[in-house]
């Protein structure tokens, strides 16, 4: 009776830990790719990035911290494009990039999307004209002309979208963060807009570390430095009592009874396998595979790249294809290259590939 009670205990400690992990990660992870262009739902940007490069755009993915941007783009007039995963209020936009004023100097943009002025009686869905062609958009929130911005997409109730030429430089906004959404691959308007919203301001950078992706060296050095962190701020006692439920947990599970210490020969594990291993499953908890397997796709995409001499910027598929097959090779092999990570069979595209 006593064991089956605790064993009770156990499954109940297991089933609330479990719950609490998945409402606070799931909801989080969702939130962050919506905008992202590795995102492929309607609420990504995958099919108007793929877009820009195949119209041979100077355009890339942004996966660092921004202060190495704000080193990057010191001089030269850049583009950066950020695409808020939620509404957020321009107040408290601008608050949080105090470094915009003096990175706006040399003539540098910054493009944003997803303000959150206020709801108004605007009909939710409208198509306006632009001289790219019709733009949908669909969203109530506008904000009210007050002679500091010029319009470039409005209503009657309004500005969607807006510019202000700042410190040398320019802000362009817009209150939806879905301008060129995969929602709307069929309205050839929307793309076209935002494409050249973002034209002539020299490179582009599309900010992903806003929405959770890293490169693999920064993932690595704030994996380690979040746990740190947490020891380094967290205070003793707690430690200890949380150190204290884990072995009592373990203990309880594998149903024995402290005893006395027992010398146990095995081999000495590699420290880096083990760190390895660590990682792994720090990325799995956080149910990270598909940017796993995205990570994995695009370093063997430079590999195939550099080996056909195309050097290790990006390039339209089309491109890498005909390099592909002047080689003599299928082009039915890259296929893995342009589908969904979901949708990839890894393995089995490697052994293929190499086999």
């Amino acid at each position: 009776m006593i064991q089956q009670r605790r064993y009770l205990w156990i499954a109940a400690a297991a089933l609330v830990l479990l719950g609490l992990v998945a409402f606070l990660a799931a909801p989080v992870n969702n939130r962050l790719l919506s905008g992202s262009t590795w995102g492929h739902a309607p609420d990504g940007y995958g099919a108007w990035y793929t877009s820009m490069v195949e119209q041979q755009a100077p355009i890339q993915r942004w996966q660092r911290p921004i202060a190495e941007f704000l080193e990057v783009s010191a001089h030269e007039p850049a583009t950066l494009m950020q695409i808020l995963p939620r509404p957020v209020s321009a107040d408290q936009v601008f608050a949080e990039r105090f470094w915009l004023e003096d990175w706006l100097v040399p003539g540098h943009t910054l493009v944003i999307l997803g303000l959150a002025e206020p709801v108004t009686r605007a009909p939710f869905t409208v198509s306006l004209p632009t001289a790219a062609g019709r733009v949908q958009v669909q969203t109530r929130r506008r904000r009210s002309p007050d002679g500091s911005f010029e319009p470039l997409l409005a209503d009657e109730y309004g500005a969607i979208g807006w510019q202000q030429s700042r410190q040398g430089g320019r802000v362009i906004a817009a209150t939806t963060p879905f301008l060129g959404a995969n929602a709307y691959l069929n309205e050839p308007g929307n793309f076209a807009f935002l494409a050249e919203l973002v034209a002539d301001s020299g490179p582009i950078y599309i900010d992903e570390y806003l929405h959770g992706y890293r490169d693999s060296d920064v993932l690595v050095r704030e994996v380690a430095g979040s746990w740190l962190s947490y020891l380094a701020q967290t205070p003793l006692g707690l430690l200890a009592v949380q150190v204290g439920i884990v072995g009592l947990v373990v203990l309880l599970a594998q149903n024995r009874r402290p005893g006395s210490r027992r010398r146990l020969t095995s081999p000495r594990p590699s420290d880096s396998e083990a760190y390895m291993q660590a990682l792994a499953g720090v990325l799995s908890r956080a149910d990270s595979r598909d940017f796993l397997i995205e990570i994995l796709l695009r370093s063997e995409r430079q590999v195939i790249q550099r080996e056909l001499g195309l050097g290790d910027g990006p390039i339209a598929d089309g491109e890498l294809r005909s390099a592909w097959q002047a080689k003599g090779r299928p082009a039915s092999d890259l296929d893995c290259l342009s589908k969904p990570a979901r949708n990839c069979d890894l393995k089995s595209w490697l052994r293929g590939l190499y086999g």
